[in-house]
């Protein structure tokens, strides 16, 4: 009996530290180049993920509440898409956290584009909240920050992003793809 236990515990062991090293490589995202987030690599205590999203464009639209929202439709331009999400506690329905940044990128950006303040919004920059954290949860429209645009030798899209919400406790300030 001894002996099964011994053998039960050990493999409940074994199990648990592959599960951690899963979660760990999962905080490497793999895109064509380099991906840095807060001057560093993604949060520990999360997963971040990009994407870009060809062919469409967003614009901001307000519910009954005032609250904001994107609506996507079809376009010559791209939509970029940065998440980073936190696992809640085990055992809770409602622990999970997530920020996600979008922003539309334009058909052409020739050599770069640049935007400063208030004139983020000319690519429609917005900031998401997701948590149980009462009246911070939502869409918030980015005015404070600096974002260039610009294409390296093979082509391929780069950007710097640095941004403040208007919310408290933002994870995600700065992300660098290039």
């Amino acid at each position: 009996m001894k002996t099964y236990l011994f053998i039960a515990l050990t493999l409940i062991f074994v199990s648990c530290d592959s599960t951690k090293k899963t979660v760990a490589e999962t905080n490497e995202v793999e895109t064509p180049s380099k991906l840095i987030v807060n001057d560093g690599t993604c949060p520990e205590q999360g997963t971040c993920s990009f994407q870009i999203k060809e062919g469409t464009q967003f614009s901001v639209a307000k519910d009954g509440t005032g609250a904001i929202y994107p609506t996507y439709e079809d376009s010559e331009g791209s939509v970029a898409e940065f998440r980073y999400q936190e696992k809640g506690p085990e055992g809770t329905a409602d622990g999970d956290y997530a920020e996600v940044i979008q922003f539309n990128i334009p058909a052409s950006i020739g050599k770069g584009k640049s935007y400063t303040g208030e004139t983020l919004q000319e690519v429609t920059l917005l900031y998401y909240k997701e948590c149980f954290c009462k009246g911070q949860a939502g869409y918030y429209k980015v005015t404070q920050g600096a974002l260039k645009l610009y294409t390296n030798a093979n082509g391929e899209l780069n950007f710097d992003l640095q941004f403040t919400a208007d919310v408290v406790n933002q994870t995600i300030r700065r992300i660098v793809k290039g």
